[in-house]
């Protein structure tokens, strides 16, 4: 028994030891960042210079959630800056025209969506890459939005919308509030959802999906 259990103890722990450090790679690499820039500024890790940062990064956050999602699914998606920024042109014009801030920020939603409709319908009835129609999706919507603007910030948002997006939770940055709402959202979605396993069948193998019955 002693001979056998000891090579398959070899074998295997390398193989998880390799699959620990890949998973872990990226979070490996922050507690270096974090750990060097601690020794380099005393104020770095502090509470308000953490929850700066992570107030700084949220809108990179929520778009770096929704494309966790389409690289999952096996996708990419090179237009969701110029989709965030163009949904974010019009929020703001109809708050500044007088437009209820709720209805805005629905239209603005409703335009992202929109924009992600357009992309996929490409990419799944006319039989395009998904590199290629995002790729044209990031030239089309940025050109919307700055011949839109021409290039000029929009002034004059209301201070109803500025006061909630500026206020704190507990402490925490309400910005900071939304990214963790929606993270949870999303883990639930693909933990506990029949469409997180779709999501994932079609990423593992997308005509094994498709036999199985993911629509």
């Amino acid at each position: 028994m002693m001979t056998q259990t000891t090579p398959q103890a070899g074998v295997r722990m390398p193989a998880l030891l390799k699959f620990n450090l890949r998973d872990a790679g990226t979070l490996i690499g922050l507690l270096i960042i974090v750990v060097t820039f601690s020794f380099l500024s005393p104020v770095f890790f502090t509470l308000p210079n953490l929850l700066n940062i992570l107030q700084q990064s949220s809108i990179n956050a929520l778009i770096a959630l929704g494309m966790t999602l389409v690289i999952i699914s096996g996708g990419i998606d090179l237009s969701v800056g110029p989709t965030a920024a163009l949904s974010a042109v019009l929020g703001a014009t109809l708050m500044v025209a007088g437009v209820p801030v709720p209805l805005a920020i629905l239209a603005t939603l409703g335009v992202g969506a929109l924009c992600g409709l357009f992309s996929g319908t490409l990419i799944a009835y006319a039989g395009l890459q998904p590199f290629i129609v995002t790729l044209g999706g990031l030239s089309l919507f940025r050109a919307i939005a700055l011949i839109y603007t021409g290039g000029n910030p929009i002034f004059g948002i209301p201070l109803s919308f500025r006061s909630v997006v500026n206020s704190t939770l507990f402490g925490v940055p309400m910005p900071i509030v939304v990214v963790a709402v929606i993270a949870l959202l999303l883990w639930t979605v693909m933990n506990k959802t029949p469409l997180g396993e779709y999501i994932l069948a079609i990423g593992g193998n997308e005509e094994a999906a498709r036999v199985a019955g993911c629509r």
